[in-house]
């Protein structure tokens, strides 16, 4: 065991011994879920269903989300045929987020991941999220904050631009939520998207964000939904305040003899 991070093997034998004390009852909860879906499905949606969860256990995919697309579909009354087909594509997407983290990713990344990619998310995206990752940070919640950053409106080349500062100053998990914060300020402002995620990357870089991980920083300083960034101002308009009062220039002369 290494002895430069005893923190982490701490928290990796909490998670383990979480896991082995929850594992059966996690296990027997999905089991029962997979019942009531077979109990309340027609028997050939019933074969279809069971055949996607072989098909998922198979392949090394988590079944959980897979129960819980039929439960939901269920519970809304959704047609039987319906049912199986969301629950195949909810299978789809599941084996591309797989292929986008690796072999080695975990049901809970898996899914994240999953989720993220059906609100818009591209693999390419969460492979070049992966390459920047290092130790145990969790890419399936940056993945989703780069979706956060896309439904803004903010370009995916600039999103993962931010990540990336982010990851290079350290990549602290509580400093994601600060992001689409800091781009939701400068939006209000009359910041375009594209300006806004620039900004936000640049503000992580120089350590004036929440992620810069400087101890002793100011909080205020240090949060990107706090930038000193100012909107744009259109070209020959008067930043001052009411007409002719305006403080970037001098006052108005009067006529002549005045």
């Amino acid at each position: 065991m290494s002895h430069r991070h005893p923190m982490r093997a701490a928290l990796s034998c909490a998670v383990l011994a979480i896991a082995l004390v929850a594992g059966p009852a996690i296990a027997h909860a999905q089991s029962d879920g997979a019942a009531r879906v077979r109990a309340s499905l027609d028997g050939a949606s019933a074969a279809r269903f069971d055949a996607l969860l072989e098909r998922a256990a198979r392949e090394g995919l988590p079944t959980a989300p897979l129960v819980n697309k039929a439960l939901e579909g269920i519970a809304k009354r959704v047609p039987d045929a319906r049912i199986v087909t969301a629950v195949e594509q909810r299978l789809t997407v599941l084996a591309s987020a797989r292929a986008a983290l690796g072999s080695a990713a975990l049901p809970g990344d898996i899914e994240g991941v999953a989720d993220a990619m059906q609100r818009g998310v591209s693999a390419e995206a969460v492979r070049a999220l992966r390459a920047q990752a290092a130790g145990n940070t969790p890419v399936a919640v940056a993945v989703h904050v780069l979706a956060d950053l896309q439904d803004r409106g903010v370009p995916t080349d600039v999103a993962l631009d931010v990540l990336r500062a982010w990851h290079a100053r350290g990549g602290r998990p509580e400093d994601l939520p600060a992001i689409p914060a800091g781009v939701d300020r400068l939006l209000r402002q009359g910041v375009g998207p594209a300006e806004a995620g620039s900004a936000v990357a640049a503000s992580i870089r120089s350590g004036n964000a929440a992620s810069s991980g400087r101890p002793g920083a100011p909080g205020a300083r240090g949060r990107p939904d706090k930038l000193p960034v100012q909107p744009p101002v259109e070209p020959g308009s008067n930043p001052g305040k009411g007409k002719g009062k305006g403080k970037g220039g001098p006052p108005p002369k009067g006529p002549p003899g005045d």
